[in-house]
């Protein structure tokens, strides 16, 4: 397939590539690194107000609302290329995920209290889902809202509770009527983490990424934090994840590694040989490459179906499928091409890559479950996108 950008389109990616060589430094990514566990450092603050400063904080948003309006093409552009240069993302779960449900799903009342904090990032979010015996199949979640005259009282726990350390408020799914079939009785509640009852508990994965189970108590929260109406939060949630599996479909993360391992093979010699000489190194490479070339091309069709208005639950799960697999076929391809040097992490001078082949390997699995595990995206994509049955 040969596929090319619009002049306007080239325009803005050469916009987006001289800004990132300029405020992208090693300073700030060591910081970002550094600080996962600990509050925003001060070099990653004013990356931050430099990005509002341009207006790049809400590309998606209608302009009525602040934002640019970009289209999903252009937005694609920007997630890739802040992506390939390692830059930290401008638009956390707030901005890509939370104010685009709203936006769909709120009320009048939930788009005015909500979207001035959002746009000032004054509230931002983790996605309060998975519990410990609902995550893949989510509907059989039990965190309790009961309303209470004019709060709801929350009970329950969330788990894989991705940067909740790091944010203000828990974009958190919640049942609120048990009588009604698993799917119905759901909706949609804000709850601050400051809120009397919250407990945070970090976890650390195997791929060295910080998560946390939260745990509310009697938590009280206005009866307005309700997204949208009561009992309809099924809606609300399978929109929001296909925003985020869009997001984790994306592939420039991943180009970054392979040009940085192809440009490894050029310039090393394992056994008295050029790496990037060998046939079965060359072999590797090139399937790499085309696989890497079909994942950009996955998220240009499904940036190019939004921009049309059609719905893409199953061409989410495609893209999430197939860019999140890739992740373990590179980490696998490129450990087998650098021999054991690949089990060096970054802490050793020695590490091919600077370590990034040892952590993305760790990394990998992650991405083959979080946004929803690619066994059930293949159950989506057999359902809604080829129309088989269930059984």
């Amino acid at each position: 397939m040969h596929f090319q950008l619009t002049e306007e389109q080239l325009t803005w990616q050469q916009e987006i590539r001289e800004f990132l060589r300029e405020i992208i430094t090693p300073e700030l990514l060591h910081e970002v690194e550094e600080n996962e566990d600990k509050p925003t450092g001060p070099l990653e603050r004013e990356y931050r107000r430099r990005l509002v400063e341009k207006g790049w904080a809400a590309i998606n948003w209608p302009k009525e609302m602040g934002g640019l309006g970009l289209t999903a093409i252009e937005r694609f552009i920007f997630n890739e290329e802040f992506a390939y240069a390692k830059a930290p993302h401008p638009s956390g779960a707030a901005l890509s995920i939370v104010a685009p449900a709203i936006f769909m799903f709120g009320t009048e009342e939930n788009k005015k209290e909500w979207l001035p904090k959002i746009m000032a990032g004054e509230a931002d979010f983790a996605l309060g889902y998975s519990e410990p015996n609902a995550g893949t199949d989510l509907a059989g979640l039990q965190t309790i809202a009961v309303l209470d005259g004019d709060e709801w009282v929350i009970n329950g726990q969330k788990t894989w509770n991705t940067l909740g350390h790091k944010v203000t408020h828990q974009w958190a799914a919640v049942r609120t009527d048990p009588a009604l079939p698993k799917h119905k009785g759901i909706s949609v509640i804000i709850i601050p983490n400051h809120a009397p009852g919250v407990t945070l508990v970090k976890q650390r994965t195997w791929g060295n990424h910080t998560t946390n189970d939260v745990f509310f108590e009697n938590v009280r929260v206005p009866k307005n934090n309700l997204i949208g109406e009561v009992n309809q939060g099924w809606r609300i949630l399978t929109g929001a994840l296909d925003s985020e599996r869009v997001l984790m479909g994306g592939s420039a993360e991943l180009r970054r590694v392979y040009d940085d391992l192809v440009n490894f093979c050029k310039h090393t010699i394992i056994d008295g040989q050029l790496l990037i000489t060998r046939p079965d190194v060359k072999n590797k490479l090139a399937e790499l490459h085309v696989d890497l070339e079909i994942a950009k091309l996955f998220g240009y069709r499904g940036a190019s179906l939004l921009d049309s208005g059609r719905e893409i639950s199953s061409e989410a799960s495609m893209m999430k499928v197939f860019a999140t697999e890739l992740y373990t076929k590179v980490a696998d391809y490129g450990m087998q091409i650098v021999n054991m040097y690949g089990q060096l992490n970054k802490e050793d001078g020695s590490a091919p890559l600077a370590g990034e082949l040892e952590h993305l390997y760790r990394l990998a699995p992650f991405h083959r479950f979080g946004g929803g595990t690619n066994e059930v995206q293949r159950n989506i994509i057999a359902q809604r996108g080829l129309g088989l049955p269930r059984k």
